[in-house]
């Protein structure tokens, strides 16, 4: 029977002939490229990313899917079609805000009541997610189950808008910054929400000990 052998164990297999000075230096240079092409397929196979996406009533656009590639997809289309419609669609989905921050509410198609996007996340298996939106009142669903707290699906994605609506990082106040910044991190490190609820509280009883 063929025997597979574990990511844990080749790295260490690799890593020990790179440390071992008695091999030949030929050796422990093709086991250096080696463990790195090791873990860049592995960096690939832990990537999530949206595999597809349908939508409702967002912008001008009555109704739109679509699947997406592993690595890149390119969408494209003359002035007006709905290009930006469609990655704000997507930044909706994962996060339940549009990246056009003053138009939250007109991401609804004109003379519609509601909105509807659906996509599958890839990540150890595949995630269902849906989200509707009446401008009043938001409802997600994972895998058919309404979710409470936006945060269970944040924890999918580490998507990041760049938009010319996003702030000026360099001129914007200390406060701001640190809120840009804030949710990058969290796309990283998915607790980073409640390290920051900590640290604030903790701000809040060294203020009032100090007055």
């Amino acid at each position: 029977a063929k025997q597979y052998i574990s990511f844990e164990e080749t790295e260490k297999e690799l890593k020990k002939i790179i440390d071992d000075n008695n091999s030949e230096q030929e050796m422990r240079d093709l086991a250096k490229v080696e463990l790195d092409e090791l873990l860049q397929n592995k960096i690939l196979n832990d990537l999530e990313f949206l595999s597809k996406i349908s939508l409702v009533n967002v912008r001008k656009l009555d109704f739109f899917k679509a699947h997406f590639s592993t690595t890149t997809t390119i969408i494209t289309g003359s002035n007006g079609q709905g290009k930006t419609s469609v990655l704000e669609s997507i930044f909706f989905l994962l996060t339940s805000k549009s990246f056009r921050k003053k138009y939250n509410k007109s991401i609804i198609k004109k003379n519609q009541n509601r909105l509807q996007i659906k996509g599958v996340l890839n990540t150890d298996e595949e995630v269902a997610i849906k989200i509707s939106y009446d401008s009043a009142k938001k409802e997600i669903e994972k895998d058919g189950e309404k979710v409470k707290k936006t945060s269970e699906i944040l924890k999918y994605s580490n998507i990041v808008s760049v938009s010319p609506e996003e702030p000026d990082v360099i001129e914007i106040y200390r406060k701001e910054k640190l809120q840009y910044f804030d949710k990058i991190i969290f796309k990283i490190i998915s607790n980073h929400v409640e390290t920051i609820k900590t640290y604030n509280k903790l701000l809040l009883i060294r203020n009032s000990l100090l007055e």
